[in-house]
């Protein structure tokens, strides 16, 4: 619970620490209010005949929805995205915590474990695609552990390629699956 606890208080850094939230969001506004991905880079005066292969369209449009959720309710959009995006760290550190303890035995070197990971990212936990990707290695990790030991059925890796399918829409870093296999 401390671990968690902590990891989920880490991941209330201010977006006043980081600038590409914003831009996230813009992105993610504009997909949604014209139903389709830009061809090009629509925010930068000097990219506006770059072709724009924006891996990360997902989460913009996942991030933008949370926002404006939270924008469309008395707390707010800034609190709702900050929110959706300590959940989802709460989320990477209790899978690290699981797959420390499934891989050594122990529940307090575990916690321990994800507590000073949770310390070490701290200061790259923005709500920026990235964060989701995090969580998606986490799993990826868990299942090919649980499959390795036995305790999971093969047919159970179908799950992974389909989770990097989606994963590769969300973030760019889905290449770690490849890794983890």
């Amino acid at each position: 619970a401390v671990a968690l606890l902590t990891a989920f208080s880490f991941a209330f850094t201010p977006l006043r620490s980081s600038h590409d939230e914003w831009w996230h969001l813009k992105a993610g506004k504009w997909i949604v209010e014209n139903r389709r991905l830009p061809e090009f880079d629509i925010f930068t005066y000097t990219g506006e005949q770059i072709p724009w292969h924006n891996h990360e369209w997902l989460c913009q449009v996942l991030f933008y929805a949370v926002y404006a959720w939270g924008d469309e309710r008395a707390i707010g959009g800034v609190r709702a995205l900050v929110t959706f995006k300590a959940l989802i760290v709460v989320a990477t550190f209790a899978l690290a915590g699981g797959l420390a303890y499934r891989r050594g035995g122990s529940w307090i070197v575990a916690w321990l474990l994800a507590l000073v990971a949770a310390d070490v990212s701290r200061r790259t936990i923005y709500p920026r695609p990235p964060v989701v990707s995090y969580v998606f290695f986490a799993g990826a990790l868990i299942l090919m552990n649980e499959w390795k030991s036995g305790r999971l059925r093969a047919r159970w890796l179908w799950a992974l390629p389909l989770a990097t399918a989606l994963w590769a829409n969300l973030h760019g870093m889905c290449i770690l699956a490849v890794a983890v296999a």
